[in-house]
């Protein structure tokens, strides 16, 4: 068996190895084969006696891979990251598997902290912190181990050239492999890290999602631009990612629980060409020009509103902005903000994370009150427009829409009537079966009956516009999971949706959805059971890392200051006071918080002082150390010391202010009459640097000494 030292140092060496290939694959740079042939080099490399390739064939192998990574990146289409990731997965594996000496694992060091620089640019996962701690304490651990076998190798091979280290060199080093040392190094890299994170807090700094936004690929949801064709809506509810966290209040600050039926409102769309939606007007309203106002958190001071919505949007692809409708307003860092002709709205620029307030009034007409307006009596334009029909369209089309509301009395009820007729008789899939009709639509509605929530959403569209009545489409999330733990409702892409609005007058967009109850696998996930908590409190982490850690920058850090000096000058800082219970309560508290003009001020003299008694506490000799009576005696030792320097400053025959203590008790007894002083430093000594006990009478003495010495001496 080998040596525990050498066990313990190649254990740490590869360690270290195994977590910068691990950082990559949070990154997603490593799967399949890759992933394969690194857990293979990391085998291999602790075999000693593994077969080794010739430096003939490694030297082939190198060329092979440059000519590979080369044309990849100038006929192919890889990006540049990719290609860097690969180059230093390749040289790591180089290293492992051709490892002859410690000398080799410190390469190896520098290029696993390559990996680990790289990874923290292609993700934001909030497992890279895990990565990141492990690899610091495997670092600071392998980095000494390797220290101390490198230096054994070369004594030994100074004093014997050519022959491997024997057996007994590694064992003189086999006591440091022990828990002390442990602690010692891990204590090492405690320290490091709370250095690591006051540096994060306290420099200057931009958030890592504005960093990253131009190098990391953003999350895939189709289906939420200005052209969107039949089907991408089912591609996006097979991903189970993330999209958007959000808070719901009323306008008494109370959190609204809105259940699954709740429309994150997308964009909708008004031009259908028999396999596509799009937008008729693709022109945007540029709404650069409210400024500042777009950085306010409201509430709109004309326009009515009942439902605040705070949300957290993740990085997408897409440019859209989902709220509930209808928005009365909305407010954010936006650096842009463009409108939509068919009230979406769209956020230009880098994809990164947002975070944003929408105040809204969602609509909620009663049938009776539609039944006694007519959509044929809108605006013409608007009419016109939103009653668009393909061309050619299928004659069996108008013909089903008639068939279907035979007996509506209203508009509404035929609009009811298409919706009943879809949502009872059709079967929701994410895969529409094949058939002999051209036309897509057609074949949804007269033959197959079987499909996902854009052919339910398209089917009552044309049919209610082949009845004069103006519908659209819309794309966004409907539902979601209700996170009790953070207290917010996170929508996935799986809860992407498809649905309805037609207009009437006087009321606006009204919402109808056609799609039976079982689409969007939203249905049953609001309330969350106990096997559920632990994915509750995991997500709730994930917003915490991204608040804390990504999303922390220079504003955080302004706000920081502001909030710092408003809290010193008496103003008090914004805080939440909802755990007092009552409203009442928590504003006597702030009121409170206010009225204390000197409170700042209080607080940073008693902070200074402690910050002082710690100070002084650590200047303090090592001698201070040691039973009560030695520290009493020390310090009157010392004060007696001080009053012979300063009686000293005008005497001819005093000794240097560097002399020893028993020098100057000397001299004290010779200028100033003290007969004893030599004799009670001497007894101070023999307590203090040998065995002696301490005089019971020492103490009293020394400080009768204190009074018997001057302060100066006359000329």
């Amino acid at each position: 068996m080998a040596p525990r030292f050498v066990i313990v140092q190649r254990a740490s060496a590869l360690a270290v190895a195994g977590l910068g290939f691990a950082a990559l694959w949070i990154g997603g740079e490593m799967e399949g084969l890759v992933l394969a042939a690194t857990l293979a080099a990391l085998g291999l490399s602790a075999w000693e006696g593994r077969p080794r390739l010739s430096p003939k064939v490694w030297l082939g192998i190198q060329i092979a891979f440059l000519i590979w990574l080369g044309a990849g990146q100038v006929f192919g289409s890889r990006p540049l990251l990719t290609s860097f990731a690969a180059l230093l997965i390749f040289v790591q594996l180089h290293r492992l598997t051709s490892r002859t000496s410690a000398r080799d694992d410190l390469y190896s060091y520098f290029i696993a902290f390559g990996q680990l620089l790289l990874a923290s640019v292609l993700t934001v996962d909030a497992g890279f912190l895990v990565v990141f701690v492990l690899f610091l304490v495997s670092l600071v651990w392998a980095m000494l181990m390797t220290r101390l076998a490198l230096a054994a190798e070369r004594d030994h091979d100074r004093r014997h050239p050519n022959l491997p280290v024997d057996r007994a060199t590694w064992d003189r080093l086999g006591p440091l492999v022990r828990w002390p040392m442990f602690a010692a190094v891990s204590s090492l890299v405690l320290i490091l890290l709370v250095g690591t994170m006051a540096l994060f807090f306290v420099l200057p700094r931009m958030e890592a999602s504005f960093l990253s936004a131009s190098l990391l690929p953003p999350v895939h949801v189709s289906g939420f631009t200005e052209s969107v064709g039949l089907g991408e809506i089912g591609i996006v509810q097979l991903s189970d990612d993330p999209v958007m966290r959000v808070r719901l209040f009323d306008r008494e600050g109370r959190r609204a629980v809105q259940g699954n039926t709740t429309y994150w409102r997308g964009l909708a769309l008004d031009r259908f060409d028999g396999r596509t939606w799009s937008l008729s007007d693709p022109s945007v309203t540029d709404l650069a020009w409210i400024g500042s106002a777009a950085r306010q958190r409201g509430p709109p001071r004309e326009t009515p509103w009942t439902l605040r919505q705070e949300i957290a949007l993740e990085p997408l692809d897409s440019r859209v902005l989902f709220h509930v409708a209808d928005a009365a307003g909305i407010y954010g860092e936006f650096r842009a903000l463009e409108a939509a002709s068919t009230d979406g709205f769209f956020v230009p620029g880098l994809r990164r994370r947002l975070s944003y307030t929408v105040y809204s009034s969602p609509p909620s007409p009663g049938v009776d009150r539609l039944r006694g307006l007519d959509p044929l009596a809108c605006d013409p334009s608007l009419v016109e427009v939103y009653t668009q029909l393909p061309s050619p369209l299928a004659p069996r089309i108008p013909a089903i829409a008639q068939e279907w509301t035979r007996g509506a009395a209203t508009s509404v009820d035929a609009a009811l009537l298409i919706q009943a007729q879809l949502k009872d008789n059709f079967v929701y899939s994410l895969a529409q079966p094949a058939s002999a009709y051209p036309d897509p639509l057609l074949a949804f509605l007269d033959e197959v009956e079987e499909g996902h929530c854009e052919y339910f959403a398209s089917s009552m569209v044309i049919l209610l516009r082949t009845l004069g009545i103006p519908a659209r489409i819309v794309n966004g999330f409907q539902g979601g999971e209700y996170n009790s733990v953070g207290g917010y409702w996170l929508v996935r892409q799986r809860e992407a949706h498809s649905w309805v609005e037609v207009h009437f007058p006087e009321e606006g967009w009204v919402v109808f959805d056609p799609t039976p109850v079982a689409a969007g696998g939203v249905a049953g996930r609001a309330r969350i059971k106990w096997l559920e908590r632990a994915r509750a409190w995991a997500d709730y982490g994930r917003v915490r890392w991204a608040d804390v850690m990504l999303d922390y920058g220079l504003d955080n850090q302004a706000e920081g200051v502001r909030a710092a000096l408003r809290f010193l000058q008496g103003e008090g800082v914004s805080l939440d006071f909802s755990w007092l219970g009552s409203p009442d309560a928590a504003r006597a508290v702030g009121e409170r918080n206010r009225r204390s003009p000197w409170k700042g001020l209080l607080t940073l003299l008693v902070l200074l002082g402690v910050a002082a008694g710690a100070v002084v506490s650590r200047g303090r000799p090592d001698g201070d150390a040691g039973p009560p009576e030695l520290r009493a005696a020390r310090r009157a030792v010392l004060r007696l010391r001080r009053r012979w320097v300063h009686s000293a400053r005008t005497a001819a025959d005093a000794p240097d202010e560097g002399a020893s203590l028993r020098q100057w008790s000397a001299w004290a007894e010779r200028t100033h009459g003290l007969p004893d002083a030599t004799d009670l430093v001497d007894r101070y000594y023999a307590s203090r640097f040998g065995s002696a006990p301490v005089p019971a009478d020492l103490v009293p003495r020394l400080r009768s000494l204190l009074k018997d010495s001057p302060r100066s001496i006359r000329r």
